[in-house]
């Protein structure tokens, strides 16, 4: 009965014991760790683009792109697929209609979609050309925005006929090494 009794103190000083520890302030290391914590869901939230809608937007992460790219644009991983956006996370269009190296897209359509403008100053680079003197493309394809596109990371203009999301399906040569 002793050793019951003796038992029973040291867990009746463990309990009061954890209920101290459990009510005391957290110490000044806890508290940088949650604050650590915060800073970095904050910072993982700035690389994902939120989705306006759930059909018109998709959740992506930037990617590395394996050659230099025009200031204003930058490359999107979201699952398996990567695909350029503007430097503010608008997506980026082909047009099927354009060929090579020329863009057929003008008048009523220019203003829906409006090219991806290049400057005077702006040299061409890996994939990336200039055509007409004004407008960027990848792979030859003129690239454009929508103006259905209100928020970063929609892509409305996917649901339009004869437009595609500009997607980047790298080379074997163009993978990254590990």
């Amino acid at each position: 009965m002793k050793k019951l009794l003796s038992l029973v103190a040291v867990l009746a000083v463990a309990v009061l014991a954890f209920q101290a520890i459990a009510n005391e302030p957290a110490s000044s290391a806890q508290k940088m760790n949650q604050t650590n914590q915060s800073a970095t869901a904050a910072s993982a939230s700035t690389n994902v683009t939120p989705p306006a809608t759930p059909d018109s937007s998709v959740t992506a992460m930037q990617a590395v792109s394996p050659f230099p790219t025009p200031a204003g644009v930058k490359l999107m991983q979201s699952g398996n697929s990567q695909y350029w956006t503007t430097s503010s996370g608008m997506t980026l269009y082909t047009f099927a209609k354009d060929s090579a190296g020329k863009s057929s897209c003008t008048g009523s359509c220019a203003a829906t979609w409006p090219a991806l403008a290049a400057s005077s100053s702006d040299k061409p680079m890996g994939p990336f050309t200039i055509i007409n003197g004004n407008q960027w493309a990848f792979n030859g394809k003129p690239l454009y925005t929508y103006s259905g596109d209100k928020n970063p990371g929609e892509r409305n203009g996917a649901k339009i006929a004869s437009w595609s999301i500009a997607s980047f399906k790298p080379t074997p040569a163009q993978q990254p090494s590990h």
